[in-house]
Order: structure tokens, then sequence, then C-alpha cells
């Protein structure tokens, strides 16, 4: 092989380990729980917890959940400052029958980062809630197999909007 093309090659692999550096680990088993999770820590500059929380909230209510959510189902611990909570419904894919999957998300904020975590999975399929850690039948498991996989797409998509909107937010004062 030529030196440009080994040239071209190492820079492909670094450029797609680079991009899968920030993707959000897969959902896994947490040993503890017994439930789905995933969780991350992702910098954002030198914003304040202030800063962060205040970007967080307005990201959430107003951009991403405006038409499902609104600002009701987030709720901001007051008592233990820089948390957000969330319980949230997205809509699968026409693969896996249109389920809704719910999920608890809580972020924790501090100054220049912040962290999520993802737990307490479940679908809604044909009249039936469960857990996707209680699939037992070939169907249910095949299912979980698909919605496990559309999850974490999700979770990727969320992570990299929620970063690049707190990255470039300045604040409702700034003009």
């Amino acid at each position: 092989m030529n030196k440009p093309c080994i040239l071209f090659l190492l820079l492909i692999s670094f450029r797609v380990s680079a991009q899968t550096a920030n993707l959000p680990a897969p959902l896994a088993i947490d040993p503890s729980t017994g439930k789905y999770v995933t969780s991350g820590i992702v910098p954002v500059g030198s914003k304040s917890t202030q800063l962060l929380m205040e970007g967080a909230y307005k990201w959430l209510s107003e951009i991403k959940f405006v038409n499902t959510l609104g600002s009701k189902g987030i709720v901001m611990d007051e008592a233990v400052f820089g948390k957000i909570g969330i319980n949230q419904y997205y809509m699968s894919s026409p693969l896996t029958y249109n389920s809704k999957v719910r999920y608890t998300l809580l972020l924790e904020f501090k100054d220049g980062r912040f962290r999520y975590r993802f737990t307490d999975f479940y679908y809604l399929a044909v009249a039936k809630r469960k857990d996707f850690e209680s699939a037992e039948t070939s169907e249910d498991k095949m299912l979980v197999g698909k919605l496990l996989l559309e999850s974490n797409t999700y979770i990727a998509t969320f992570i990299s909007e929620i970063s690049a909107y707190l990255a470039n937010y300045e604040g409702e004062n700034s003009w």
C-alpha cells in the first residue's frame, strides 16, 4: 500500500473514533437496580451552574417538549440546586408498532458541565405497559431489542441537541 492511502485510512479511523467518543453509552442493565440505564457527564465550556440550569430549562420547556410537555412535567429541584427531573414519552418508529416509550431523566449541573441519567424505561403497546426488563415472550424480547436501538438513537440525539444549545446559550439578558 502506498503512503497516501495509509494516511487516508488513518485519518478516517481517527475521525470515526473521535465522533463515537462523544456518543452516550448504550443502555445497559444497572447491576444495583436491575433496570436499563445510561448516564454521562458532558462538558459545556465555562458556563455557571445557574446559566446551564436556566438554559436547560428553557430548551426543555420551550423547544424540545413545547408541544408535548411544556413546563408542566419538568421538575426543578429547588432544595437541591442544580437538578432537573423529567418523566417523558417519545413515540417510537413504525418498526416497533408505534409504541410509546416512557423514561425518567435526571439532569444535574455544575459549573462548566452537566450530568445526565436516563432510567426507568417502559413501553406502551397495544394496551399493555411493560418495563423493558420484564419482557418474557420472544415477541416482547424482539420488540424490546428494537426499542433499545431506537432509545439509544433518541438519547444520542437528545444529548447532542442539549449540549449544542447550552454551549451557545448566553442567558435571557444577553443582546
